[in-house]
C-alpha cells in the first residue's frame, strides 16, 4: 500500500472523508525534510481539523501514524533522488562512458 493511500484512508477514519488534495498535501507535509510528528499536528491544529467523535483516533496518534508510515528508512525503502543526486549519477556514467571510448579509439589507433 501506498502511503497516499494509507493517509487517505487513515484521513477518513479521522474525519469522516477523505479528499485528493488534502492526502497529497499531508503526504507532503510529512515528508519534508524538517517534518516531524508535532510539525504535522501543529499543521492539523493550525486548519482546525478534528477527529469525528467516533473515530477512535486521535490527532496525536494520527500525526504519528502519517509521520511513521511516509518516514519509512528500513525495510528496503528506496531513498528518493534529490536533482544534485540525478545530476552526479549522470555525470559518473558520461564520464565512464568517456574513458571507454577513449580506451576503444586507443585500441583502434593501435
Amino acid at each position: 500500500m501506498s502511503s497516499k493511500t494509507f493517509i487517505s484512508d487513515l484521513l477518513h477514519t479521522l474525519i469522516g472523508f477523505s479528499d485528493s488534495t488534502l492526502t497529497s498535501f499531508l503526504h507532503s507535509t510529512a515528508t519534508a525534510k524538517k517534518s516531524t510528528p508535532a510539525k504535522l499536528l501543529q499543521t492539523l491544529e493550525d486548519y482546525e481539523v478534528e477527529p469525528v467523535a467516533n473515530s477512535g483516533l486521535t490527532l496525536n496518534g494520527f500525526c504519528e501514524q502519517v509521520w511513521r508510515e511516509c518516514n519509512k528508512s528500513a525495510g528496503g525503502a528506496a531513498k528518493k533522488m534529490t536533482n544534485a543526486d540525478m545530476l552526479s549519477k549522470a555525470n559518473k556514467y558520461v564520464g565512464e562512458r568517456a574513458n571507454e571510448n577513449k580506451g576503444a579509439k586507443r585500441q583502434l589507433l593501435f
